[in-house]
């Protein structure tokens, strides 16, 4: 059987990569995705329930929550994001891989890592990224950029989708 080269990915991962990766590792989950509205929508119960049964401490927490949940998101989560990425300093280092028919070298300045393809979960294709799923918490995300030819780009996420068709999730 004819082996195929092995396909080089560089890069450096930035804010708006891991961004993307935790909004697609939120996906994973039914509760995580939207559990942001359903504490929204518990919010609004207890404003409704406060107004119709005339008690202000329902409507005060309600409100009173809602408002905070609210600057959480729009606020306090992007900055804690930006905060992480820059203590981590996720963006200081180039990562050099090599995706081949027996799995996922990974190397960068401060690690280097081999996995084969089985150690995957699954595999997840955004508009601008590739997850690998360790599994529901982790993954290694590969920016579509990083590849140096569009075929390089259409290779890796064939490859990729064969061999973690079969392997189980978590």
């Amino acid at each position: 059987m004819h082996e195929h080269p092995a396909i080089k990915i560089t890069f450096r991962f930035s804010l708006d990569d891991f961004r993307t990766y935790g909004k697609m590792q939120r996906r994973l989950s039914p509760v995580r995705r939207y559990l942001d509205y359903i504490l929204l929508a518990l919010d609004l119960g207890f404003i409704v329930a406060g107004i119709i049964t005339d008690q202000r401490i329902l409507w005060l927490f309600g409100l009173t929550h809602g408002i905070a949940w609210s600057l959480w998101l729009t606020l306090g989560r992007p900055w804690k994001l930006k905060r992480y990425f820059t203590q981590q300093r996720l963006g200081e280092q180039d990562s050099h891989m090599e995706a081949s028919q027996n799995g996922l070298a990974y190397d960068t300045t401060k690690a280097d890592a081999s996995f084969t393809w089985d150690t995957f979960q699954a595999f997840d294709e955004g508009s601008e990224h590739f997850v690998l799923w360790l599994n529901r918490f982790q993954g290694i995300c590969i920016p579509k950029r990083a590849f140096a030819t569009d075929n390089d780009l259409v290779a890796f996420g064939k490859l990729a989708r064969a061999k973690t068709a079969d392997n189980t999730p978590a």
